[in-house]
């Protein structure tokens, strides 16, 4: 049985995933692991690459050919097939840096957090791409509306995070919708005590980016649903101030410029 599970969820990332695992191998070298990939019915010969993947590498391979849960649904499928005592998420597009795998598994090793994500935002993080400003502003508003339940956590919709088996075998009617499981995680299995530690957030080299405006939507809706289940007395009320605020905005602005004018 291998200790550790890497949960891979792949959407036409056949370019990317030969380079991923000569990575993971390297920073893996000496531990017992295992790839649990799951495809979301690539059309560009993602299933194929996979199969020559694993006669060198030990890769579970599964196929969602109609997939209704995104990206979070993927990785809950790839959890439920997986066996190490430690599941790790990670993306396959090499984002996520894989040579921070040992560093994401040392809190858990060591007994000093139930949850460790890889920070783009604390010291020592960083990205290879620098957001503009409204990508900037959107970012900042999303982790503010996930404070409530995440704490003070720096980024926590990161996608690169690890558990313990038996912290996600604690998680009670989990309802994922786009692509931030680590929050619906979280939340679910009532982890508490979380690490953050410092990752570089690569630009990607091949394929395309899945955040779209339609998985910024299902982001809200995820909030939606996480603050009512958090919160289920206070969450109308929460949602209430919310949207007024967001309204407010835009017309404070309006106000501020014609005052400047």
């Amino acid at each position: 049985m291998p200790q550790i599970s890497l949960i891979i969820p792949t959407l036409n990332e056949a370019q990317s995933l030969p380079p991923l695992f000569a990575k993971i191998a390297v920073a893996l070298n000496g531990r017992t692991w295992e790839a649990v990939i799951v495809d979301d019915a690539s059309a560009d010969g993602t299933p194929g690459v996979c199969a020559d993947l694993a006669k060198d590498y030990p890769i579970k391979f599964l196929s969602r050919r109609y997939a209704t849960t995104c990206l979070s649904g993927a990785v809950l499928h790839g959890m439920a097939q997986a066996s190490g005592e430690f599941l790790v998420v990670m993306d396959a597009d090499l984002q996520h840096p894989p040579e921070r795998i040992a560093a994401l598994l040392e809190p858990l090793e060591k007994n000093e957090a139930d949850f460790v994500l890889g920070s783009r935002y604390i010291e020592g993080g960083g990205m290879a791409e620098r957001f503009g400003l409204a990508r900037r502003i959107i970012s900042r508003i999303a982790t503010l509306l996930a404070r409530p339940f995440a704490g003070q956590i720096h980024d926590p919709m990161s996608g690169f995070f690890a558990l313990r088996r038996a912290t996600y075998a604690t998680a009670k009617h989990l309802t994922p919708i786009g692509y931030k499981i680590g929050l619906e995680l979280m939340c679910k299995c009532q982890v508490k005590s979380v690490r953050e530690i410092p990752i570089h957030f690569a630009s990607r080299t091949h394929g395309q980016s899945k955040l779209t405006i339609k998985e910024q939507y299902r982001y809200l809706a995820h909030l939606s649903r996480l603050y009512d289940y958090h919160f289920p007395r206070a969450s109308p009320i929460i949602k209430f101030l919310i949207v007024l605020l967001c309204s407010w905005l835009p017309v404070s602005r309006s106000i501020d410029g014609k005052a400047l004018r």
